[in-house]
């Protein structure tokens, strides 16, 4: 489905393309965004993770010290695709300081 996000956007967390925070929920986007629906999405103090049905994790936010996995540092008001090698995202967990993805290697991998 549809991603939609309201509170603190100081860091970029609600993925809204800004550091506003908002007041009442806006659209943050879906299939036309991430290109197939998000099936699970974990908002943290400062980062927020977004799982696509077949697989591919979002995070955005606060990436100072590399935690959004996009290989680079930074504020991220936008989402960035973290790339996983040898199986699929499974789930994703956006803590304090933290964007937690778990892999689940597809059978015969």
């Amino acid at each position: 489905g549809d991603a939609w996000a309201c509170g603190n956007g100081e860091d970029g967390q609600l993925g809204l393309g800004d550091n506003a925070h908002q007041l009442l929920p806006s659209h943050v986007g879906g299939h036309e965004v991430f290109f197939e629906p998000l099936v699970m999405v974990s908002a943290g103090k400062r980062q927020t993770a977004g799982v696509a049905k077949y697989g591919p994790i979002w995070c955005w936010g606060s990436g100072n010290y590399g935690q959004l996995g996009h290989g680079d540092s930074g504020r991220n008001v936008v989402w960035g695709v973290v790339r996983c090698h040898g199986g699929v995202w499974g789930r994703a967990h956006a803590g304090t300081d933290s964007c937690w993805p778990r892999v689940e290697l597809r059978p015969g991998s």
